[in-house]
């Protein structure tokens, strides 16, 4: 039982960086985060979790700002200085 666990948590590990890593090609992919308000900063979800990230179409750049698991209520989102 603690192997399938830690496997499982390898696994999802895994499947988030994948998630995170696929909006370098697909940018806008991702809806825009509701606290933030900007179309610079949106997220995509993978089970309970929000993967956030900030784009600057402008320089080719996305760049993840926060893993968050839904459950511990809104995030803090500290934005990158690249503006």
């Amino acid at each position: 039982m603690a192997n399938d666990s830690r496997d499982r948590a390898q696994t999802f590990g895994h499947e988030l960086i994948d998630r995170a890593l696929s909006v370098g090609a697909f940018p806008q992919m991702g809806r825009i985060v509701p606290e933030e308000n900007d179309p610079a900063v949106r997220e995509l979800m993978l089970g309970d979790y929000r993967i956030i990230y900030e784009v600057y179409l402008d320089r080719g750049v996305v760049y993840v700002l926060r893993f968050w698991h839904g459950a511990r209520g809104d995030p803090d989102i500290i934005r990158t200085s690249a503006q």
